[in-house]
């Protein structure tokens, strides 16, 4: 059967979208229109819709009077006639003609009937027709170009890193890149295959981040977290401490640990992290914590811990002489100390 016989109009319009003039061939006061969709594979997959709706309107035959005599002329189902009216009303849309869709039905129109007389199945019009009769799609989406090559790959094998998905996947006509995920409201994955944390030069943004996985790339999708509020030019891991630079408004500053910050009896200084601080913080504060800790002159932010600690011994060597002097009774007064 010959299925462009309803669609004569299109077929000497040459498939290029340009408007018509009323014609006397069928379609009456119907213009060719461009495709609503931007590839051939795109415009074979959206028919699928109106397709679905066309065979749920002509699931039946239409009660005009007229039965229709199934043992005289097969099954409605798959019968000439519902595929004539199916396919006549596919390619249509606010009395205009889509010149990819007719084209398609045109071209593959063989494939089109093997289709509808073996059941129909709409949920096997990508497979049977987009990418097997018309080859306008890939068989997979991970797959795109001319050849349907494989789209890009991470470390782990997984297209885009696990960290996206093949923009123009499934495409022939696309060559497909990754269309990297978020990674939180501020920031998506960065990278030709997702593995990478954004760089840190944007004004939007108002955190760095890091690979925190950056040894188990081989069997992991990567992934990357947010660096302290207080960093800026990355991290290499979380906490203040491991910024590279302090933001503005932070200092480079010594904190204590988790179990506090102390001298040990021999001037040891002990549970000392280097950090980033805010500047807006209670100097008071930070002085009284120096006070408490024995590190009041280790207060400065150009300071590095080896520094601090000949600090730390120095005072600690004076402290036990005055003791000793003390003790010999060369300080008279416990408040001279």
């Amino acid at each position: 059967m010959k299925l462009k016989f309803f669609l004569p109009a299109i077929a000497l319009a040459g498939w290029k979208g340009e408007p018509e003039e009323d014609d006397d061939e069928g379609l009456g006061s119907s213009k060719i229109m461009e495709s609503w969709a931007e590839t051939k594979c795109a415009a074979c997959k959206e028919t699928l819709r109106p397709l679905r709706i066309q065979l749920h309107i002509l699931s039946e035959p239409a009660k005009d009077g007229n039965k229709w005599d199934e043992k005289k002329r097969g099954p409605w189902a798959t019968s000439e006639s519902r595929l004539i009216q199916v396919l006549e009303s596919l390619c249509n849309f606010g009395g205009k003609a889509d010149a990819t869709c007719a084209a398609l039905i045109e071209k593959n129109e063989e494939a089109i009937e093997e289709w509808f007389y073996a059941g129909a199945d709409p949920a096997t019009w990508i497979n049977d027709i987009c990418v097997k009769a018309a080859r306008h799609c890939c068989s997979s989406a991970d797959q795109q170009g001319p050849n349907c090559e494989e789209c890009p790959k991470g470390q782990n094998g997984l297209v885009c890193s696990g960290n996206g998905k093949c923009d123009g996947g499934g495409d022939r006509e696309i060559i497909g890149k990754c269309k990297c995920n978020r990674i939180d409201d501020q920031a998506y994955y960065e990278g030709e295959t997702c593995s990478d944390c954004p760089s840190d030069d944007s004004s939007l943004r108002t955190f760095s981040y890091f690979l925190s996985n950056a040894e188990k790339l081989d069997s992991e999708a990567p992934s990357c977290l947010r660096c302290d509020k207080a960093c800026s030019g990355g991290c290499s891991a979380k906490g203040p401490e491991n910024c590279t630079e302090c933001k503005e408004g932070y200092a480079w500053q010594f904190i204590g640990g988790k179990d506090g910050m102390n001298i040990s009896s021999d001037g040891v200084l002990q549970g000392a992290k280097r950090a980033c601080v805010s500047l807006t913080k209670p100097k008071t504060i930070l002085e009284k914590k120096a006070a408490a800790t024995g590190t009041q002159k280790i207060f400065d932010p150009n300071i590095d811990v080896k520094m601090a600690q000949e600090i730390i011994k120095r005072q600690y060597k004076e402290k036990e002489e005055r003791r000793r002097q003390a003790e010999a009774g060369k300080i008279k007064s416990k408040d001279e100390l």
